[in-house]
């Protein structure tokens, strides 16, 4: 081998080492459990819902760059509060959120519940089960947009 081959091979080498060097003192993920509490309100034009967590076993993963992937199992009870109505969702995702909170990604199965005005200025109570991608973004001014691709599920007409 000749002294310039040599010498891009000593290149080559001594950059890959620095490369390994960076990855192995990135610091690790955290783990972490996601609590979630029951919640109630006007989700539904006509009725209040409540909303029972009865499976909760997801975590959260964050990275050191700020990106968090929450995973794990979650179900809940959601309840008409006028006829007591009940039905139960499977809404386990994952969810992905970007290292600078500007958006968040739903995958799967995931519930979406909000009064009128929470997805952002005139948009309508809501109360959905989304299996596909949903995607949420945000300024310093709240929620900006949602995007839903998939089947949506109307949980208002299923407890009305």
């Amino acid at each position: 081998m000749s002294i310039q081959g040599r010498a891009l091979a000593l290149l080559a080498l001594v950059a890959l080492t620095l490369s390994l060097v960076g990855v192995a003192s990135a610091d690790p993920p955290s783990r972490s459990f996601v609590p979630a509490s029951p919640a109630s309100g006007r989700f539904c034009a006509d009725f209040d819902v409540l909303v029972t967590p009865v499976i909760n076993k997801e975590y959260a993963i964050t990275f050191s760059s700020g990106a968090t992937i929450i995973t794990g199992r979650f179900g809940a009870q959601l309840t008409n509060l006028a006829n007591e109505k009940t039905i139960e969702v499977n809404a386990s995702g994952p969810v992905f959120v970007s290292a600078d909170g500007a958006t968040i990604t739903l995958r799967g199965n995931s519930l979406l519940f909000g009064e009128a005005g929470f997805f952002g200025p005139g948009s309508p109570p809501t109360l959905q089960l989304v299996s596909g991608v949903v995607t949420i973004s945000f300024s310093s001014e709240g929620i900006t947009g949602v995007s839903k691709t998939g089947k949506v599920r109307d949980l208002c007409a299923e407890l009305a």
